[in-house]
């Protein structure tokens, strides 16, 4: 199984859904056999904020899990990862992509997959609807 993933198609910042949202857990079964190289991040709640062309998209809310923090950059084809950050505070360069899913026009679930130095990290959450 590869964790490539495609980038969303976005025009730029302002097409990104900032603000907080409740989920659960996304990941396929096939993801259990890559658990001794990467972090998997807690996915109860999503939030994404965007300064300029910076992104900042935060997995978190469970006890069971760390919650880790993928920094990037907006560029034409998505959301290029350029660092993770955990909540132990550390923190690892590292590259990868995010991949914001949509359904009727709102955001339905969100990818994180980065690769750092020594491990890898991943998110991903499915939207709860209202």
């Amino acid at each position: 199984m590869s964790f490539a993933l495609a980038f969303a198609a976005m025009s730029g910042a302002a097409a990104l859904p900032e603000g907080e949202y409740s989920g659960r857990c996304d990941y396929p079964l096939e993801a259990r056999e890559f658990v001794q190289q990467t972090v998997f991040a807690a996915c109860d709640r999503l939030t994404i904020s965007v300064e300029r062309d910076r992104v900042t998209v935060i997995f978190d809310g469970s006890a069971l899990r760390d919650g880790v923090m993928f920094l990037g950059i907006v560029e034409d084809e998505g959301i290029a990862i350029e660092e993770v950050a955990l909540e132990s505070g550390d923190r690892d360069d590292a590259t990868g992509t995010c991949e914001l899913r949509y359904s009727n026009d709102a955001l339905s679930g969100a990818t994180c997959f980065a690769q750092g130095r020594r491990l890898a990290y991943a998110g991903s959450i499915r939207i709860a609807r209202d």
